[in-house]
């Protein structure tokens, strides 16, 4: 995979949480609901981003026979009007072009719906319908002698209907309760079927904003277990297959961009799963978003210039805890442990006022100590640490690193490894006509002999100069 675009899977082929079990049996449920001759609701629940959609497409791949399916987008319309037009007119596009049963559905929709002034224009479901068709129904019938002509015709056609509707609770409280209301009052023909979608902690918040089900989550709950006779939650993703996704999505990632995790760095980022992303990234979309983030990001800095498992932490810190992120450059000095004495007095702070900044930036309580656990294994000058970060690591506590995880590049004050390398090699070997250091006597100290040091500072200028480059040389040599 090259990109992301949080697009349902079609095909079962593809799945790696396997769900074909599950897709097997509510399939099996919704196709022996045919046989009772009534009408049934499913409701597929689980949180969002957990694959419902994609689930739905399994369960539609196998609900097979004379069964005809059609899809219902209630968020997708603009008022309660047109939502309650769509909805029927999702009913109507299921039945045959021609014949009693649609006349009866559309006559018995437009009773209903007094303030609709006509179905076909709303959504796709309804292109093939029009206000001809609709006034040339008799209207005088009472609501209970409509429904029941239009379920006798329907009972005839021996043709049952799954309607799907996803992502319902996306809905306005009012454009809620109206779905919901039209499923159990007006649109329970025999032989027509609804299969919803939903995040119920959702929903329940969403209800409580109705008059239907009160101000109160058991109401709430209440109220929805009069709609959705059959409830059936998603199993939640196994640990095992959220870690194989993970696994082999930073795999391809570094494949991708050149980077590598040695040995030690799998451990560290090992170690930060357990301590926090196993809690954050508990569902497929937060897995792909944070690839999607590292297959961005990595490739704007060049391998051996940035500390990779740093790199990929910092991604997901600035994608669960923004705030957190925000305010990590303000914090350089404590973090990399080099202080300016002229701001001592405001950051000489105790090493558990930590806990209390995390706390102050929005983190959850339970999350605290996850997230300084990775932030310690991150910036060791914190205290706490379990692993040590030796100098020279490219790290983000190391000062001279620090920023390039921010500016994600080589800054104007920075210079590339790869450069001052480079120009090490040059001098060394005496290119363009300067001296080699291999020429100097072997008496020569070159760890403390400045006229070395001066020596290396000009190579590394002239080649920065024919990379049009500026840095601080307080950056690149030792102090």
């Amino acid at each position: 995979m090259t990109h992301w675009t949080d697009e349902a899977l079609d095909d079962d082929a593809d799945d790696q949480l396997d769900r074909k079990r599950f897709a097997d049996r509510v399939a099996e449920l919704i196709m022996r609901a045919a046989d009772d001759g009534g009408s049934s609701v499913f409701g597929l629940i689980s949180p969002w981003g957990s694959g419902k959609t994609t689930l739905i497409n399994f369960v539609v791949d196998r609900v097979g026979g004379p069964w005809r399916v059609v899809h219902f987008t209630p968020w997708a319309a603009s008022s309660i009007d047109g939502l309650m037009a769509e909805f029927f007119a999702a009913i109507v596009s299921a039945l045959p072009p021609q014949g009693e049963a649609r006349a009866k559905v559309l006559g018995y929709a437009k009773f209903v719906l007094p303030a609709l002034g006509a179905i076909p224009v709303v959504g796709q479901a309804a292109k093939d319908t029009g206000d001809a068709v609709l006034n040339r129904l008799e209207q005088s019938k009472p609501w209970n002698e409509q429904f029941q002509e239009a379920s006798d015709q329907l009972s005839k056609l021996q043709t049952p209907v799954l309607v799907v509707a996803d992502d319902i609770d996306r809905l306005e409280a009012e454009e809620l309760a109206a779905f919901l209301k039209a499923i159990r009052l007006l649109g329970r023909f025999p032989g027509v079927h609804y299969l919803l979608a939903y995040d119920q902690e959702t929903l329940v918040d969403v209800l409580q904003g109705t008059g239907v089900a009160g101000s109160g989550s058991q109401r709430a709950l209440a109220y929805l277990e009069k709609i959705v006779q059959y409830p059936l939650t998603v199993p939640p993703a196994r640990r095992v297959h959220l870690e194989r996704m993970l696994d082999s999505g930073v795999a391809d990632v570094l494949r991708a961009s050149g980077h590598r995790m040695d040995t030690e760095a799998a451990r560290r980022f090992a170690l930060a799963y357990e301590d926090l992303l196993a809690q954050t990234m508990t569902t497929v979309r937060t897995i792909q978003r944070f690839l999607a983030q590292a297959r961005a990001y990595l490739p704007l800095l060049e391998p051996g210039e940035i500390d990779v498992v740093d790199l990929l932490l910092l991604t997901h810190l600035r994608m669960h805890f923004p705030n957190l992120y925000k305010e990590l450059p303000g914090w350089r000095a404590e973090l990399t442990g080099r202080f300016n004495p002229s701001r001592r007095q405001k950051s000489d702070r105790r090493e558990e006022d930590w806990t209390e900044r995390v706390r102050a930036v929005g983190v959850p309580e339970k999350l605290i100590t996850p997230v300084e656990n990775v932030l310690q294994s991150m910036f060791p000058a914190m205290g706490g640490a379990t692993i040590s970060r030796s100098v020279g690591s490219r790290g983000i506590h190391d000062p001279d690193y620090f920023g390039r995880y921010f500016s994600l590049g080589i800054s104007d004050d920075d210079i590339a490894d790869a450069t001052v390398a480079q120009a090490l090699m040059e001098a060394a070997d005496g290119v363009d006509g300067r001296p080699s250091l291999r020429s100097l006597p072997s008496s020569v100290d070159l760890t403390k002999n400045l006229v070395v040091w001066e020596f290396v500072r000009r190579s590394i200028c002239q080649m920065a100069w024919k990379n049009q480059r500026s840095f601080h040389l307080s950056n690149t040599l030792p102090g």
